[in-house]
């Protein structure tokens, strides 16, 4: 690999700190964040009306909790069949075509995001039924999700951990694994492939560091304020900053997946008896290119496209992440068979990589909450107020929280009454923040967001313009009528041997169509669309899978000459 641009984008130094830098960042701004410390009632866009929805204001009547049992459960039974049907299948599949979302890569995490989004409909609806019978405005379902900020933050912090601490751990494998840096962390990558190192370290560490930051955030045995003692103590802005940049992270840990592409496009042929990979110029080509073996009953035939695949943003790529703690790259589950209901059986399939970017953008939502907070921050509706020297205080007694009286929410009015139950001043019984608010105006607060706006722009960009199945392309979510699906069990089966192969390329007619690629022998001939040929799709097409592969009619095969 070239020292280009993407050698250090990629290089697994960048990819660790990025990683592991997310992970410091997100307990710094819990530590700095004055909502972590609220008394008040917490609101979550769209997320507290589902969590509202499901968990609590349940009305007295039998009647009304049924009704509410029965709409959320059908919500979440209708996001499920839209989110696979139609936004997976029909919206992402076939209308925008995203290769990310080809076959059913991708659906569990679009059902989820579904489920919450017809939760949420659903939610209003009830609300509907409860303003026509009247007198149940408090059982209204709102975005306030009937727990404390403090509360919710401490669990959204150990979720944002979890999810943190296993897509750092995922990079962590994936660098000790990978081929294309051969030279970096020799000694670190024989040391983690040794037995179930890997295993044992995963679960020894999670279990440990886990108990440590589930103490530390639920006890408060530790104060950060005590610890830091005012040292460059934050700001709104500066903490607006900080969970843009968060975000911008978030996605970079997503990016820094993008495989490059080159413009060799030939195909190699080897066998036992040809000791090396000779490309169509016959000059021998290194061994890190990728090969996938066609069967393991024909180990002889290796087919290799030097036009490497992208990882970012179809999640096309070769490499295979393990789960972490497991030993595989994907978990199946089969779901009951009922033949009266089903008409075929369905299996449940988590891949490792689709369970990384699942737990990247469920982390995503939780930092996006905390970038509005910061932005949208005022202190008076969080039960807070300003002190001297531009210090936040968070009122911890009940009753100044009951109305958040404005008057009554001020330095003036707190240090100079005294609370009749401690006959202290309320300023002495509230809680003391080195975090600051110099009440910046909205307008340079969201100068904030000009960091995350440039990043997810970036982002839709790649997956736009890089992510989309072509409309001459034969994907699983663009079938053609006039190809048809072969399945073989091995390239013996199809009489191919390596005495009577030959691989065909077929230039294209125009820039935009992609290359042909045609699997010969005496008695069967197969053509590829280059675009789609991997070694995850070949093997695939060879064991009888579902595939996007698709053979074209053999009036198309091109006749030049074979690259041998």
């Amino acid at each position: 690999m070239d020292k280009d641009f993407r050698y250090y984008f990629q290089h697994p130094w960048s990819r660790l700190v990025v990683a592991y830098l997310v992970i410091f960042f997100n307990f710094l701004i819990f530590a700095e964040d004055p909502v972590s410390h609220s008394q008040t009632e917490a609101n979550v866009i769209v997320v507290g009306n589902c969590f509202s929805f499901v968990t609590n204001k349940y009305p007295e009547g039998g009647g009304w909790r049924f009704l509410k049992v029965f709409l959320w459960l059908l919500a979440i039974l209708t996001g499920l069949i839209a989110g696979k049907f139609l936004f997976h299948q029909r919206l992402f599949g076939q209308l925008l075509r995203l290769k990310m979302f080809r076959e059913d890569h991708g659906s569990w995490m679009t059902m989820f995001f579904s489920t919450i989004l017809f939760l949420f409909i659903f939610s209003h609806i009830y609300n509907l039924f409860l303003i026509m019978a009247g007198n149940m405005s408090a059982y209204i379902i709102t975005d306030f999700m009937g727990i404390r900020n403090e509360n919710f933050m401490k669990v959204a912090a150990v979720g944002t951990w979890m999810g943190d601490f296993v897509t750092a751990w995922m990079v962590t494998d994936m660098m000790l694994q990978d081929k294309p840096y051969p030279d970096w962390g020799k000694s670190a990558r024989a040391f983690w492939k040794k037995g179930n190192i890997r295993i044992i370290l995963f679960w020894t560490v999670l279990f440990t560091l886990t108990s440590v930051v589930v103490l530390v955030i639920t006890t408060d045995w530790i104060s950060w304020d005590k610890l830091n003692r005012g040292f460059l103590p934050s700001d709104e802005v500066s903490r607006a900053f900080l969970a843009s940049f968060i975000l911008v992270f978030d996605l970079l840990i997503v990016m820094q997946r993008l495989g490059g592409v080159q413009k060799k496009e030939q195909l190699l042929v080897s066998s036992p008896a040809e000791s090396q990979i000779y490309r169509g110029d016959g000059r021998e080509e290194p061994d890190h290119i990728r090969k996938c073996d066609f069967d393991a009953q024909l180990p002889l035939l290796k087919i290799s496209l030097l036009k490497e695949d992208w990882e970012f943003p179809h999640f096309m790529g070769d490499v295979e992440v393990n789960l972490p703690g497991l030993p595989s790259a994907h978990m199946q589950f089969k779901v009951p068979y009922f033949q009266k209901i089903l008409k075929e059986e369905y299996h449940i399939h988590i891949t490792g990589k689709w369970f990384n970017y699942g737990i990247i953008f469920l982390v995503l939502i939780l930092d996006l909450n905390m970038w509005k907070n910061q932005i949208f921050y005022k202190p008076h509706e969080y039960g807070q107020y300003i002190g001297p020297g531009q210090k936040i205080y968070t009122v911890k007694d009940s009753e100044s929280l009951k109305d958040l009286n404005r008057t009554k929410l001020s330095w003036e009015w707190r240090s100079n009454n005294t609370n009749p139950l401690t006959n202290r001043t309320y300023a002495e019984g509230d809680m003391f923040l080195h975090s600051r608010f110099t009440g910046s105006s909205l307008d340079v607060k969201c100068l904030a967001f000009i960091p995350s706006l440039l990043a997810f722009a970036l982002f839709g960009f790649f997956i736009w313009f890089f992510g989309r199945f072509q409309k001459t392309d034969q994907g699983m979510e663009n079938l053609d009528k006039s190809y048809t699906r072969m399945k073989r069990k091995s390239p013996s089966d199809m009489g191919m041997t390596r005495e009577n192969t030959q691989v065909l390329v077929e230039e294209p007619l125009s820039f935009q169509e992609p290359h042909l690629v045609s699997i010969k022998s005496d008695l069967s001939e197969i053509v590829f669309n280059s675009s789609l040929l991997t070694s995850e799709n070949l093997n695939a097409q060879l064991n009888e899978q579902d595939s996007p592969l698709q053979p074209v009619p053999e009036s198309s095969v091109p006749k030049s000459n074979p690259v041998t």
